[in-house]
């Protein structure tokens, strides 16, 4: 299990969420980054399960978007949107994993995925937010990559399990 000094407050979520934030703005100082070892990980919520993805495959989190839903596409493309007059791909992380689909709330959230060679945006529509930590590399279990190839390894977050997504092959998976 992590312990409460590697787990970040909502101060520092909210600071690190807000637009070009996790490009632009240090969430920590030189001081507390030597301190804390690891990886910068965005923790969400699909259902009732835990997942995040690395921070520095992130380029922003989005409240609200517009979604104009395409004919004839996979279940796992909602869409797409209009993102500050570029389009943006809406993927549905619930389908692509197998699960059913849960209906978008006021509390969803967009992830933005920072992308290069890749022909679209991408953003993962996600039930909710929870925060960022810095995860340890000795805290991630790697996880058999047949049985499980959208998934990076696994960890212990507050006694739940925490996926961590490998983005890479996630991108990789999106083909129509």
């Amino acid at each position: 299990m992590l312990s409460p000094k590697f787990l970040l407050s909502t101060q520092h979520l909210a600071l690190a969420l807000s637009p070009h934030s996790l490009m632009n703005a240090p969430i920590f100082s030189d001081k507390q980054s030597t301190q804390m070892k690891g990886e910068k990980y965005i923790i969400f919520c699909l259902g009732a399960k835990f997942f995040a993805v690395p921070s520095k495959k992130v380029s922003e989190v989005v409240q609200r978007l517009s979604i104009t839903p395409l004919p004839n596409v996979p279940g796992w493309l909602l869409g797409i949107a209009d993102l500050r007059g570029g389009i943006i791909s809406i993927v549905s992380l619930q389908k692509l994993l197998g699960a059913p689909d849960a209906a978008l709330s006021s509390k969803s959230k967009f992830i933005v995925l920072k992308i290069q060679d890749f022909p679209a945006s991408v953003a993962l529509a996600v039930d909710r937010l929870s925060e960022i930590i810095v995860l340890p590399n000795e805290e991630i279990q790697p996880v058999e990559s047949k049985k499980m190839p959208l998934l990076l390894g696994q960890a212990t977050y507050q006694s739940y399990a925490l996926n961590l997504l490998n983005v890479d092959n996630l991108l990789a998976s999106l083909t129509i």
